[in-house]
């Protein structure tokens, strides 16, 4: 209790949440003394790399995977011997080792899996790219929604954000934290504001530049080595480039291709539907075609003059087979403008054919052709994010 009050006094923000931080921040203020005394933290990298818990000088450090250290998944945990040095350091590099099992010896060893450099952050996407312009034509009587896109009733939710109203608003973006744990809860793409709030309203002049931070969020869903985890960060530290360089054109291509990864992913929850302040709220981020209908996604790549590569016209080959096997099914709504979440959820559903002999039912896939495309598609996207987006994502440090 007394090392944590102590602590509030020089340390702020999410860098108190964690109990470890105080036995690292404590042993740095009241054990070490001198010069020649040093310390060697076991621990994820956050303290230094996003908390800035300390600033002392890097003498040497290890990468390992958190799988063998009590923990179910593969995540980076570093083990870093600190010198009792004041240092403005802003990289450094830890040697990565991983456990493997040798099925010819049958015994596990040590295997050295390259350097990793560690990078402190400085900024977080909020700072840097949340639109936080106060539109004066906004009115605030309209919904706000759930997790999964549908509308939040009732007061069984804390509703911690305004119900904001405007023609120009197109969804809201959640893209907060340093961190990917939980990113299913701390990165999430909305047609309405979600109701917990900690996100942004996306307009239909700028939005195209604001997904990249969405984008970036999914990161560790595609890019999920063990090296990495707990070790790469989402950062704002190159907005300035960044925006220059979406200003000067040089990004177009970039931007079109996230535009085209989040309008097709099942990572985004935007659905179309009719809210209970009578509203249509329609997806204006997806490629629903059908019926000659268009939507903002679809007039801004033609705005842009981009050209599918043939990568790109694979996929939406098979975005309009999807498009072309729900048009038909009791459940399509030619109302509503469909993204591939909203497919999954509402038409690509499961249904009972028989019961097994514990009582429990036996499921299937109402419609097997459309739920194959689905998967194809997932799997589509998934190389196309390696491929197009992730390195770019990497070079302007939104995850760093």
């Amino acid at each position: 209790g007394y090392v944590v009050k102590q602590m509030k006094k020089e340390v702020s923000g999410v860098a108190l949440n964690d109990m470890v931080n105080a036995f690292i921040w404590s042993a740095f203020k009241y054990f070490l003394r001198q010069d020649t005394d040093s310390y060697i933290v076991f621990s994820p990298i956050k303290y230094w790399k996003s908390q800035h818990l300390i600033n002392k000088k890097f003498v040497q450090g290890f990468a390992f995977n958190q799988l063998h250290f009590h923990t179910t998944k593969n995540a980076c945990v570093s083990c870093i011997y600190w010198a009792n040095v004041n240092s403005d350091l802003t990289s450094f590099e830890l040697s990565a080792y991983d456990i493997k099992y040798d099925t010819e010896k049958k015994e596990n060893k040590l295997e050295y899996e390259g350097n990793i450099t560690v990078k402190k952050i400085y900024s977080i996407f909020s700072d840097k790219y949340y639109d936080k312009r106060i539109d004066n034509t906004d009115i605030y009587n309209g919904i706000v929604c759930n997790l999964d896109g549908t509308e939040t009733y009732g007061t069984e939710k804390i509703i911690s954000v305004s119900k904001t109203y405007n023609n120009n608003i197109v969804g809201y973006m959640v893209a907060k934290a340093s961190g990917f744990d939980n990113s299913a809860l701390s990165s999430s793409l909305l047609r309405c504001a979600r109701f917990d709030g900690h996100g942004c309203f996306l307009r239909n002049d700028n939005f195209i530049t604001k997904l990249p931070c969405f984008a970036a969020s999914c990161y560790f869903f595609y890019c999920n080595d063990w090296r990495y985890m707990s070790m790469l960060m989402k950062s704002g530290d190159k907005s300035e480039q960044f925006e220059n360089d979406v200003e000067d054109d040089k990004l177009n291509k970039f931007l079109c291709q996230t535009l085209i990864w989040t309008c097709l992913t099942h990572f985004s929850h935007m659905r179309s539907f009719i809210g209970s302040d009578n509203r249509f709220y329609k997806n204006e981020l997806c490629f629903d075609n059908l019926n000659n209908k268009t939507t903002i996604a679809q007039q801004t790549l033609d705005n842009y003059g981009y050209k599918l590569s043939k990568e790109e016209n694979s996929i939406f080959s098979v975005w309009n087979s999807i498009l072309g096997k729900i048009h038909n099914t009791e459940e399509y709504n030619k109302e509503y403008y469909y993204g591939l979440y909203q497919i999954d959820k509402e038409i690509n559903i499961n249904i009972q054919i028989g019961t097994k002999k514990d009582g429990s039912p036996i499921m299937r896939k109402k419609y097997g052709d459309l739920n194959d495309s689905v998967n194809i598609l997932k799997n589509s996207l998934k190389d196309y994010y390696k491929d197009n987006i992730a390195k770019v994502l990497r070079q302007y440090e939104f995850v760093k």
